[in-house]
């Protein structure tokens, strides 16, 4: 179903634009909470935590013959969602369109540019939601991650420690995310160094790779190192460029995709029923006015936590 008769779908530019995402492959926000489409729009689902659902409990398990065996209770919670429509909209004039129509194709182009502005929001959304320490639990570096202490940094202690509190709750992380800029003042950190590749000749540093800390940590299936900025000025304001995923944090996740039932930090729900490109839609129609084609790209989401228990944060104490 389409809601909107008098905008036409353009699965062409959509089919374009996901086999040419370019700069766009980077972003990791659906990587992080993945899509679960929803045939509503608005609605609650069943969540069990750990106190109320009695998740860890160890309890008697002996029975005496002709007795009844322990019976157990568990209280079930219900969350809800509200997916919420963004989108953007560009004016392609006809007679731009007919002069540029040799290069190229200036409502493919509008569509890129549309597209990557709402996935650098909805990237945003994401750190934003998946690194807020009033929902996880935070725990500070046990050395600041600045240049002064580059040489007494304990990467690796906090990574273990962190590992381990999620641990006692019942959580294994699957995935890490260091920003980039606070990944390359690890790489340089002489106890990182020392942890990965043993005593070096003194002044001497090896590339520290993602994959080598996935590696050295044996659990963490995927390592990502954001390192998209946005502008956050006014427009026609001086530019004001900030990281899409803040220095601030390294976070610990456990990422499943799915139903709810799966666990995980949290899902993208998509209203499906207006959504017929999927997460991004991208449609047009005229504007007789202005001798035109608007061109539209949108989405129609919540980014909605679906444990909070599923994510452990790092306080890094960056500072540039």
């Amino acid at each position: 179903m389409h809601l909107n008769p008098l905008a036409e779908p353009r699965h062409e530019i959509s089919t374009f634009l996901e086999e040419a995402q370019g700069q766009e492959k980077h972003f990791i926000a659906e990587k992080i909470m993945p899509v679960y489409p929803s045939d509503k729009r608005s609605g609650e689902y069943p969540r069990i935590r750990i106190k109320k659902g009695n998740l860890l409990k160890r309890r008697s398990t002996v029975r005496a013959p002709r007795s009844a065996y322990q019976e157990v209770s568990r209280t079930t919670e219900l969350d809800n969602f509200k997916c919420v429509e963004r989108g953007l909209e560009e004016l392609v004039d006809e007679v731009e369109a007919a002069t540029m129509k040799q290069y190229f194709d200036m409502e493919v182009i509008a569509a890129q540019r549309i597209r990557e502005e709402l996935m650098r929001d909805y990237e945003v959304r994401v750190a934003e939601t998946v690194t807020d320490p009033n929902v996880f639990n935070s725990t500070n570096a046990t050395v600041e991650y600045t240049e002064a202490n580059i040489a007494t940094i304990d990467f690796a202690k906090d990574i273990q420690d962190a590992i381990y509190r999620m641990a006692k709750r019942g959580v294994t992380p699957n995935t890490l995310i260091i920003p980039r800029a606070v990944l390359d003042r690890l790489r340089r950190s002489t106890k990182f160094q020392t942890f990965l590749f043993g005593n070096l000749p003194n002044g001497e540093h090896r590339v520290v790779k993602p994959g080598d800390i996935g590696k050295v940590f044996d659990i963490f299936e995927n390592v990502y190192v954001p390192h998209h900025h946005y502008d956050d000025a006014e427009v026609g304001q001086a530019i004001d460029l900030k990281p899409c995923w803040s220095d601030d944090y390294i976070s610990l996740l456990d990422v499943q995709s799915g139903d709810y039932s799966a666990g995980g930090v949290g899902r993208t729900i998509t209203w499906s029923a207006d959504s017929p490109g999927g997460l991004y839609t991208s449609e047009s129609y005229p504007d007789k006015k202005h001798r035109g084609e608007r061109v539209r790209v949108r989405m129609f989401t919540d980014e909605k936590i679906v444990n909070d228990l599923a994510g452990e944060l790092i306080a890094t104490g960056f500072n540039n």
